[in-house]
């Protein structure tokens, strides 16, 4: 089934309405400017609520050109699993994570392909070319996402960009991701979580097949 990932959550209670939907991992927003933005030591508090619930859910922050000490404060703080960089971070920057980052990639265009090559890791997140990154509702070429996907193969690639619950299901068939990441889609404010938009969005992405 394909991996699931609910991103921009600003509370306990939406965390805990990923982990009942059945998503694989949410998204703890540590950009200043992202409308999805709180506290670290709000963050903190959500990721570390998150490990102990009985389902295991993976935790991911979200840094747009961060100091390595940022990430490193929060991997300290026991609140995420993964830093997702979503800026335009130096690839020796994910060297020095290994395993625990994510680059995320905007598709300008075919020439963004050969970001690809530039950075390490088996895990890639790709998204529409947006200034705010990420977060838009802007929805991501998908011609352009499964050249990424066959790019890419066999690193895993996580699609985002516009993605909601009555069109994900569509964009999964045709792009062929390993995983969907959604933040917009399933919201009834900017960083206000729609628990039943929540819902359906995991269970048509769960309905699809995705890449190995």
């Amino acid at each position: 089934m394909t991996w699931v990932k609910i991103c921009g959550i600003t509370t306990v209670d939406d965390a805990l309405a990923c982990v009942e939907a059945g998503a694989d991992a949410i998204g703890l927003n540590f950009w200043p400017r992202s409308k999805r933005h709180r506290p670290p030591d709000e963050l903190y508090e959500m990721g570390r609520a998150l490990a102990t619930q009985p389902r295991r859910i993976e935790r991911w922050g979200v840094f747009v050109d961060p100091t390595a000490e940022e990430i490193e404060a929060a991997f300290a703080a026991g609140a995420i699993d993964v830093a997702q960089l979503h800026g335009d971070e130096d690839p020796t920057l994910c060297t020095r994570l290994g395993a625990r980052a994510v680059k995320a990639l905007r598709l300008a265009g075919i020439h963004s392909l050969a970001e690809f090559d530039r950075y390490p890791g088996d895990r890639f997140l790709i998204d529409a070319p947006f200034a705010g990154y990420g977060g838009s509702g802007q929805l991501v070429d998908e011609q352009l996402a499964h050249q990424a996907t066959l790019h890419a193969a066999p690193r895993r690639i996580i699609l985002a960009g516009g993605l909601d619950p009555d069109n994900v299901a569509g964009v999964i068939a045709r792009v062929r991701p390993h995983g969907v990441d959604v933040a917009s889609g399933v919201e009834a404010r900017p960083g206000v979580k729609d628990h039943e938009r929540v819902r359906r969005f995991v269970a048509a992405a769960k309905g699809q097949r995705s890449v190995p």
